[in-house]
């Protein structure tokens, strides 16, 4: 081989050394479209272990994220479909003949009412799922209660055209109502309906007595009750107790007195007579003719109530013998003055809604599937004066799928935010829009994280405040001294979840301070990046024990 053929052979070798080096460095650059993403794969594994086992500040994993593609912006023209899987807080068992229904959130603008009608119901099968179909688009409060469970209701379910929403309602074991029914002789009255109802239940419950008389309600939620019993005669009045928090087997016997005859003519204190309506509770009156109001209710110390146009209203206890006549002439005063009650000035103009569709995605370009989004509650157009210091209300509502459409408040800037029960959080500030305008836009959220946890209340009262679950104040929660805002969840049972704290150590006050004065002892914890970190039970009681944070967990 001559002196050029052994260049040209040396040159060879180091041009395709160069080739390759180059090559490989272009592929490792370029791999799932990420430069360097093959060089950073041990460190980013070892960045999430540092942040795991607490040893120092949690770092925040570096990505690109990739194009998100919508899909198409969702409506509510059109119908969609529920799945709910109901089991046991306690077990963990699926629940079968559990009574499932939904209410038109339209209908009751604060809290499901206990008399409202289900716009749809089911029950539960031997897998514990119930399932809803063709459900009009919109918002619901959806509630399962029954097989010896209490009642859970999942507030501002919503739902968009061909959406299918899937969730699951985990029921606590209910106490036990029972008792006998007896009649005016002392004797059990078979075949009485009973209707069953609580301030903070949705749904009624009925039974009906045995041969002996004997009845029972189970899956009664804690709090106050009442029972109407229903008789061939009449409905008798409603007899009440309390349901002890964590109770098992309460008893309430029933005894009916007489029922009589009564018929109440309504007579004015002066002047000529006027149209009045009279009432009493759980009493069926009708007014004849004449003007004077019949029926045939049970006897005893009652109730009567007058009010109509122009007649002071007056509430009276009246003692209905049995057997009597009972023919009362109830008198009634003409209103000759009115007291001066000041009133806040109304604006001329209250902005109706707008309506707001768009999708919700991570921030990897991953849709989420089942998400939160807090909207401002809307002015009422009152004219009043809000304290510098006090947090604004929100209103949310939960929705399956990555989907949403909501109503906010026209003409007026607006700032929605949407989260997600593994801490993830996102919002999205918008200008004013028109009334009845359709608006989309679609929401990325931030890798951030939460805490989740148990209340333990003190009282009815506080766990009542707790049940007011669909609408949130900013200033309930406090990190870092600072007002969380609207991104979390607090249910009648304390459970709370809370969204949107950036990654690192952080101090928590609010509801979640550990001693008695809020402003002085906070809370320590670091949040993870899509976790939510348990905090366990925390009791609310002054001075009570601060339980100890277990390790993060994923949701």
């Amino acid at each position: 081989m001559t002196t050029r053929e052994r260049w040209i052979a040396v040159l060879g070798v180091v041009c395709s050394l160069a080739c390759a080096a180059g090559l490989r460095e272009w592929l490792v650059e370029n791999r799932d479209g990420r430069k360097g993403a093959l060089r950073e794969a041990a460190p980013l594994a070892r960045q999430e272990e540092a942040g795991r086992s607490g040893g120092g500040e949690p770092q925040r994993i570096p990505h690109t994220p990739s194009p998100v593609i919508w899909p198409e912006p969702p409506t509510v023209d059109g119908v969609g479909d529920i799945t709910v899987q109901v089991v046991s807080a306690t077990t963990q068992a699926r629940l079968e003949g559990v009574a499932v229904a939904l209410v038109d959130a339209a209908k009751s603008p604060v809290l499901p009412d206990w008399d409202l009608k289900a716009a749809m119901s089911t029950t539960t099968d031997v897998t514990g799922t119930a399932s809803l179909r063709n459900v009009p688009a919109g918002v619901y409060h959806l509630c399962a209660q029954g097989a010896g469970h209490a009642e859970v209701c999942e507030q501002n379910l919503g739902l968009v055209a061909r959406g299918k929403t899937r969730l699951v309602l985990s029921l606590p074991e209910g106490a036990t109502l029972r008792g006998v029914v007896r009649g005016p002789d002392g004797v059990g009255m078979p075949g009485v309906d009973l209707e069953l109802g609580q301030w903070v239940a949705s749904m009624t419950m009925h039974a009906v007595t045995d041969a002996r008389g004997g009845y029972a309600f189970k899956g009664v939620s804690p709090g106050a009750v009442w029972v109407v019993p229903r008789t061939e005669e009449g409905d008798g009045e409603r007899r009440t107790t309390d349901i002890p928090e964590g109770a098992r087997d309460v008893p309430l016997d029933i005894s009916l007195r007489p029922f009589t005859q009564v018929t109440f003519i309504p007579v004015p204190a002066r002047g000529p007579r006027r149209p009045v309506e009279l009432f009493m509770p759980d009493a069926v009156l009708a007014r004849d003719e004449e003007g004077h109001w019949q029926g045939r209710v049970e006897s005893g110390l009652r109730e009567l109530a007058v009010n109509g146009p122009d007649v002071e209203y007056s509430r009276r206890k009246l003692m209905l013998d049995p057997g009597a006549p009972n023919v009362i002439r109830v008198s009634y005063s003409r209103v000759t003055s009115r007291p001066f009650i000041w009133a806040p000035p109304m604006a001329s103009h209250v902005p109706g809604g707008y309506e707001l569709a768009g999708h919700v995605a991570r921030e990897d370009g991953v849709p989420v599937d089942d998400f939160y989004v807090s909207v401002p509650e809307r002015w009422d157009g009152v004219m009043r004066r809000r304290c510098g210091n006090s947090g604004r209300n929100f209103q949310r509502f939960r929705f399956g799928g990555s989907g949403f459409v909501v109503h906010p408040q026209a003409e007026q800037p607006q700032v929605i935010y949407v989260w997600t029960a593994d801490g993830r959080a996102g919002s999205l500030s918008l200008p004013p829009a028109a009334e009845h305008e359709r608006v989309v836009a679609n929401i990325l959220l931030q890798e951030t994280g939460g805490v989740t946890g148990r209340l333990v209340a003190r009282d009815d009262l506080q766990r009542e405040e707790f049940s007011r679950q669909a609408f949130v104040n900013e200033e309930r929660f406090v990190v870092d001294n600072r007002w969380l805002g609207p991104t979390f969840r607090l249910d009648g049972d304390g459970v709370f979840i809370l969204a949107g704290l950036a990654p690192g150590e952080h101090h928590l006050g609010g509801l979640l301070s550990e001693g008695e004065d809020p402003s002085e002892s906070t809370r320590r914890v670091t949040i993870l990046p899509g976790f939510s970190t348990q905090l366990g039970l925390i009791p609310l009681a002054p001075g009570g024990p601060a339980p100890p944070l277990l390790p993060a967990s994923s949701n």
